[in-house]
């Protein structure tokens, strides 16, 4: 009883040393912004005429992160919701979907063109809205519970996302919400990260050509043939960084734990 009472309080002791290697430090940023214009540049807006166009996604992603980041935890983003014509709506919804691998490109060379799913899906109630035609409309969103992405730096991941709205007969997929594509011809990239898929410079998005309703897509992507274009979106989080500390300071642990263990079953035999 006394033996396996020590060995159950130094094995305590170390899960908890994991547990803060795990966690590290967070820096918090931007992970991807493709609505905000970059520096001196100008970015325009518009939406895809094609349909089905309910459901929109893109692959992203960041090489700016710090060095040595293993995930990132999304805190909040913003739904860019576009209307093709004027309508009111006593409720929005929008939905979205974080994926940990985007394995699309130019002709979706994995199909899907997600995998792995970064938590469960995400529906936030946007509330009333009268809307004008060709017009965007920005909602910011807090997540209570943080989403996290695993990887780091150069990390290929992906988003889908979908907008209902209800005209009095109920929330239902409505082309006329859909998602804001923005593009720039001048700029050589995005205030924040970068869309993957596609070929650069045009780059693309996905939309459900083939009628998808499950945030993912089999179609292969599609563009506007403007240069660095994608459904805007704005993603902000922590990029989780272990400190070097406590590398060390696991491995002494686990090294300590292994010594305390020969000595107790020295002392059992």
């Amino acid at each position: 009883m006394m033996l396996a009472s020590r060995l159950f309080s130094k094995s305590v002791a170390l899960a908890a040393i994991l547990s803060s290697l795990a966690l590290g430090r967070a820096s918090a940023l931007t992970l991807l912004d493709t609505f905000n214009a970059p520096a001196g540049t100008t970015e325009s807006y518009t939406f895809t005429g094609s349909t089905p166009r309910t459901y929109m996604g893109d692959g992203f992603t960041n090489n700016s992160l710090p060095a040595g980041t293993t995930s990132f935890q999304i805190t909040s983003f913003s739904f860019l919701v576009v209307t093709a014509a004027a309508t009111t709506y006593t409720d929005v919804v929008g939905r979205i979907q974080f994926w940990n691998t985007a394995n699309g490109g130019t002709t979706s060379a994995t199909n899907p063109a997600f995998a792995n799913a970064a938590g469960q899906l995400i529906t936030v109630d946007l509330g009333a809205l009268t809307s004008t035609a060709n017009s965007i409309y920005k909602f910011d969103v807090t997540l209570n519970t943080p989403i996290t992405l695993t990887g780091g730096s150069g990390t290929n991941w992906g988003f889908a996302q979908n907008f209902q709205g209800n005209t009095g007969a109920g929330l239902a997929d409505d082309t006329n919400l859909t998602s804001v594509i923005s593009y720039n011809t001048t700029s050589t990239g995005y205030a924040a990260g970068t869309i993957t898929t596609g070929a650069s410079p045009t780059f693309g998005y996905y939309r459900n050509a083939n009628s998808e309703t499950n945030f993912n897509f089999t179609s292969t992507s599609r563009s506007l043939g403007f240069n660095y274009q994608g459904v805007a979106i704005i993603i902000n989080g922590n990029a989780v960084v272990p400190e070097p500390s406590s590398v060390a300071l696991a491995s002494f642990g686990g090294l300590g734990m292994l010594f305390a263990l020969r000595r107790m079953r020295r002392r059992s035999a």
